[in-house]
């Protein structure tokens, strides 16, 4: 959307506000060092948890194979068929 309003009226932000589901990584990074925009976005971190569930630091990686185990011992998958 901020490149489409760029290419048809020449705008571009400064500054830029939006909630949280908008706070990836991945969106941070693009907003802010390649895009040049300040931005204030609340990012979620989820790194402990404290509600039953598993946090971050239950997961431990595997550098070689470049993937995460978790507590029982099964391979965290990025994506799922």
């Amino acid at each position: 959307m901020i490149e489409r309003t760029q290419n048809r009226f020449g705008l571009w932000p400064e500054r830029l506000t939006a909630d949280s589901t908008s706070g990836s990584a991945e969106m941070l990074g693009w907003l802010v060092h390649e895009q040049g925009s300040e931005s204030h976005i609340p990012v979620v971190d989820k790194s402990e948890r404290d509600d039953g569930t598993l946090s971050r630091i239950d997961f431990t990686s595997d550098h070689r194979r470049n993937l995460y185990i978790c507590p029982a011992g099964h391979e965290l998958c990025h994506y799922r068929r």
